[in-house]
């Protein structure tokens, strides 16, 4: 037997070099399984509303944000479903709140987290347009935040609800690109001038394309592709960069109205813009989308949400699974947005707004048809009988000048049928004067079956449509282009 006068202290490194590996084996299944998943995603962005309790040392709520700040943190204790972490930074920020937990001190994570926020939507009673636009945007494949809803309390004592969002910094990098190499940039005013520039080789084509997509579909405004730069951050890797969406409070075109009747009708799906909007601010964009194959390629994004997402009934699932969800917190008062039972009849509307929508979608991409319609005087939307989703417009009685009449509904789509001749055809309505503005549109509408009379020879053109009249309106206009 050969004896190494080594074998003691080879033995010795043999065992240390196993205990670290065990550590290591340990510590990733510890933050990461198999599959990627981070032990943060499965704990707090889960099936469960998350809970955080933030503990101000016996101050208030104002003294406590008052107090001494580095950069805009405060540190303070929070709890998160139950779990206590010291000397987490927290800023108060618009309506929202940020949690850092290694701001002070270095190296703490939660699990593997770094940072998340919890914005409170004040613009959405639903409390879901900004969880179901990430969920469309993940959908079709755009590389997006974890998200969840937080149930946030100060000592104790119930304090607001919201979106809970994984923010950008290297969690997320590791989760979603599993690395932290690259850079990443808040959106603004970035790259201007292209001259120079292959833009097929600076931009993540495919990714750009998936997130216009989904920006046209969800009409959020408030971002890179809807003339207004912000909201959006870069991740820069090896000299090509790809757009990552931020922040979808205004999404469903909520940003120029309360009222997110405009929703239904807003894309410009066919085109390289929304309609009424300019991607000026965000010539990335419209670069790619002067090539052929890349606007195909939009198209049928685009077309691939509408099919996927909405007419597959995906969207209602989801709708459905979200109330589940968080309709005791609305029950139980945590959110002061809204009664419960403003919330309850939201969601309806959400279903139906967001089928309409599908459709009219739909409808611009076959017919690759956009106009924008200005009837009787003024700016009339055909969908705003859906009532907002928002705002204290949310009203058994609506404002009378928000109301879409039968007359009103009609001549949108007359108007949009081109104003075909009705020269030859009769009048079958008794309360249709020969000279009201709506005239020949009612006539148009009766003869093509768009729309019937409400009997005995009238047609009510001064009532409002209901929704699920308006719906079944939409249905055989669209049925009547097809033809």
């Amino acid at each position: 037997m050969i004896v190494s006068k080594h074998v003691g202290a080879i033995a010795a490194l043999s065992m240390c070099i196993c205990i670290l590996l065990c550590g290591l084996i340990v510590y990733g299944a510890n933050s990461f399984d198999a599959k990627n998943i981070p032990e943060y995603e499965k704990r707090i962005f889960n099936g469960e509303v998350m809970a955080v309790d933030i503990m101000t040392g016996g101050k208030s709520w104002q003294e406590f944000i008052k107090g001494d700040a580095d950069e805009g943190w405060i540190p303070g204790d929070i709890v998160i479903n139950g779990e206590r972490f010291g000397m987490v930074g927290i800023k108060v920020k618009d309506y929202g709140l940020k949690f850092k937990f290694n701001k002070f001190i270095k190296g703490q994570t939660y699990y593997g987290l770094d940072t998340f926020s919890v914005y409170e939507n004040l613009n959405d009673i639903t409390h879901m347009k900004d969880y179901i636009a990430n969920d469309i945007m993940d959908f079709i494949g755009v590389t997006t935040p974890l998200v969840n809803y937080a149930a946030v309390s100060v000592n104790g004592n119930e304090h607001a609800f919201g979106i809970a969002v994984e923010r950008y910094e290297k969690a997320f990098l590791g989760r979603a690109y599993n690395t932290v190499a690259g850079e990443l940039h808040i959106g603004g005013s970035w790259i201007k001038d292209y001259s120079g520039f292959d833009i097929e080789n600076l931009v993540d084509v495919d990714a750009a394309l998936r997130y216009l997509a989904a920006h046209t579909v969800i009409a959020n405004l408030d971002c890179y592709a809807g003339g207004m730069p912000q909201n959006y951050y870069i991740y820069e890797r090896g000299g090509k960069v790809s757009l990552l969406p931020w922040d979808y409070g205004l999404a469903f075109e909520s940003l120029h109205s309360e009222r997110v009747s405009n929703f239904v009708s807003f894309p410009e799906p066919a085109g390289p813009a929304f309609a009424g909007a300019s991607l000026d601010g965000g010539p990335l964009l419209s670069k790619l989308l002067e090539i052929d194959e890349c606007m195909r390629k939009y198209h049928g994004y685009v077309k691939q949400i509408v099919e996927g997402y909405f007419e597959s009934g995906l969207y209602e699932s989801k709708i459905r699974s979200l109330d589940a969800k968080i309709n005791n917190y609305i029950k139980n008062g945590f959110s002061a947005l809204c009664t419960q039972e403003q919330y309850q009849d939201s969601l309806s509307k959400l279903i139906e707004l967001c089928r309409q929508r599908a459709v009219s979608i739909k409808w611009h991409l076959e017919k690759a048809v956009v106009k924008t319609y200005n009837i009787h005087g003024g700016a009339k939307v055909i969908f705003d009988q859906l009532t907002p989703l928002s705002g204290e417009a949310f009203s058994d009685n609506p404002p009378e000048d928000s109301v879409t009449t039968r007359a009103s509904a009609v001549s949108v789509l007359y108007d949009m049928a081109g104003n075909p001749c009705v020269c030859e055809l009769p009048n079958p309505f008794s309360d249709v004067a020969p000279g009201a503005w709506y005239k020949d549109a009612v006539k148009w509408a009766e003869a093509t079956g768009i729309v019937r009379g409400i009997g005995e020879g009238k047609y009510a053109p001064e009532e409002p449509v209901a929704a699920q009249d308006m719906a079944a309106i939409l249905d055989n206009f669209y049925r009547y282009m097809g033809d």
